[in-house]
């Protein structure tokens, strides 16, 4: 991903509504994710957990000895009702629902997964 595309994915991202205890909003980023990731190579998996959400699992390249891991959540405080639902541009910032949070941090590890890959 070059960088215009980065704040293009972060701009489709902060537009799902995956407010807190959400779940159509957070299968709908599960799948925005998922898509993200599989691009790089990874296995994918939905991992239903026991409190009936799902985690979502990507592998790659589990045959090798040194792993790293990467944890991230996709839902946001903003309810439907909230001003905030969509990223907008400030300057050279975007601004929106999870973008200097969690949404922005998934968009930069899957770039970094991707040149780990391309390198």
């Amino acid at each position: 991903m070059d960088d215009t595309d980065l704040v293009g994915v972060l701009a489709e991202w902060c537009a799902i509504p995956s407010t807190v205890g959400d779940s159509a909003g957070a299968a709908e980023m599960r799948a925005a994710v998922a898509a993200r990731l599989a691009a790089t190579g990874a296995l994918i998996r939905d991992h239903p957990l026991a409190d009936g959400t799902h985690a979502l699992v990507g592998t790659m390249r589990p045959q090798q000895a040194l792993q790293l891991l990467v944890l991230a959540h996709t839902d946001t405080p903003y309810g439907a009702d909230h001003p905030v639902r969509r990223a907008t541009r400030e300057g050279d910032r975007l601004v929106g629902p999870g973008a200097a949070e969690m949404k922005g941090g998934i968009v930069v590890a899957l770039a970094a997964l991707g040149a780990f890959e391309t390198t």
